[in-house]
């Protein structure tokens, strides 16, 4: 099920990060889970901060959240204030922040199956054709 991304003032960068032909998702945290933001599964990524690109936000937000090192960018999508990159290079091992409580690698045919935003759907199905 997907829904459609509240509004934000700050500008997002999100990560469609793609092991073989499954990407990676992230349940969030109860906490994080709310009316304004009600979807349960994530793409790696965060706000931006005023310094920093598109592309340091999202590699900033990938270490703080899943402990990955990205590589290669590539944008695919941009809805709204969010900037959507796809991504198949990094380095580290998965560990979650206090943000998520899990994480599961899908295939992109899957991820209708996952209360997800619609914007996030656009994006995987815009980075699968890279």
């Amino acid at each position: 099920m997907y829904l459609k991304e509240q509004k934000d003032r700050d500008p997002v960068a999100k990560g469609v990060l793609f092991d073989g032909a499954k990407i990676l998702i992230l349940k969030r945290a109860e906490k994080f889970v709310k009316e304004t933001s009600p979807w349960e599964w994530d793409l790696p990524g965060g706000h931006q901060e005023s310094s920093e690109t598109p592309t340091q936000a999202l590699k900033r937000e990938a270490m703080e959240e899943v402990g990955l090192t990205l590589g290669a960018l590539t944008e695919v999508y941009n809805a709204s204030k969010t900037t959507f990159f796809y991504c198949t290079e990094w380095k580290g091992e998965i560990e979650l922040s206090h943000e998520h409580e899990e994480y599961k690698w899908v295939s992109p045919d899957d991820i209708k199956d996952y209360y997800i935003g619609v914007d996030y759907g656009t994006a995987i199905r815009k980075a699968i054709k890279q």
